[in-house]
């Protein structure tokens, strides 16, 4: 699969980051929106055994890039279809006392890769176990995060082209 049709300024990405840039964190359906579409804490949630919530530099690629990944990752059996694109500033990570580090990765599902340029993680300081709830003070960053970011439903989530205006 070619990514690099949205892989602009791919070779240029620094490692730190401009508060003002954007982050943007792929949202799935029914798993990470409630029923009036707003976001779940779990949307920025991190997985078990782990202190990192996937998400992507908007300011170094395109929504259609950031949509190609989000379907691509996407697991309808498990849960996990499509919806749309939450928006956070780094700004409004770091006021939420979190972090974020640049991890570039590569992603294979049934054989297929996509190197993801653009992929980096946001940190808490906390790894959840398995099976247990966030301690109420990493439980309240993740809330912070989830009130200050912007969630854009995808209008036309088959589509293989970001239609539903900017991601600000």
């Amino acid at each position: 699969m070619n990514d690099n049709i949205d892989s602009n300024n791919a070779t240029s990405i620094p490692y730190e980051f401009s508060n003002t840039e954007k982050i943007t964190r792929s949202i799935f359906s029914p798993i990470n929106v409630k029923k009036d579409d707003t976001l779940r804490n779990n949307a920025f949630t991190t997985p078990p055994n782990k202190d990192e919530v996937s998400v992507n530099r908007l300011n170094y690629t395109t929504p259609n890039f950031i949509k190609k990944i989000s379907k691509f990752i996407s697991n309808p059996q498990a849960g996990r279809n499509y919806y749309g694109i939450g928006v956070i500033d780094v700004k409004e990570i770091y006021e939420s006392n979190s972090d974020i580090v640049y991890t570039p990765n590569k992603v294979t599902i049934n054989k297929i890769t996509i190197d993801n340029k653009f992929h980096s993680d946001i940190k808490i300081g906390f790894v959840k176990e398995v099976g247990k709830p966030l301690p109420m003070k990493y439980a309240y960053k993740v809330e912070q995060m989830v009130q200050k970011a912007r969630f854009y439903k995808d209008k036309n989530p088959n589509s293989n082209y970001w239609e539903s205006g900017s991601l600000i």
